[in-house]
């Protein structure tokens, strides 16, 4: 995964439909070694760029998991990409928060479509 695609996503220069398919390999392998309990799980990505999250995307990605657009697991495939990337930066320490609560549901639970909504309604709070 590339963070490029990441921001085309966030651009809506590419549908979800497309990313998924893009990632669906390392996606696949995510989740296979999430059931593995103290499993190591590699993140894939390239940082071809710099990218800021604030609210607008984290709220789209939650968004687009409501939607049934993209899965848990590329959700947190996605998030655990940003808090490994040293090319990502959030906007506030509170996105860095609500990103951190979207990674890792080995150790954050896995996403409920109640706790989308949640953030969702903070990120709304916070434009």
């Amino acid at each position: 995964m590339k963070l490029s695609q990441i921001k085309n996503l966030f651009n809506k220069t590419e549908t979800a439909e497309t990313f998924s398919k893009q990632i669906a390999s390392e996606v696949s392998i995510y989740k296979d070694l999430l059931k593995k309990k103290g499993s190591s799980i590699p993140i894939m990505l390239d940082e071809d760029i710099q990218l800021s999250i604030g609210s607008e995307e984290v709220y789209l990605l939650c968004d687009l998991f409501s939607k049934n657009e993209l899965t848990e697991h590329e959700i947190g495939y996605i998030a655990d990409a940003f808090t490994l990337s040293d090319n990502v930066s959030y906007t506030t320490d509170q996105i860095s928060d609500l990103v951190a609560m979207l990674a890792d549901p080995e150790l954050n639970g896995e996403l409920t479509y109640d706790l989308a909504d949640e953030i969702m309604l903070t990120c709304r709070n916070l434009r």
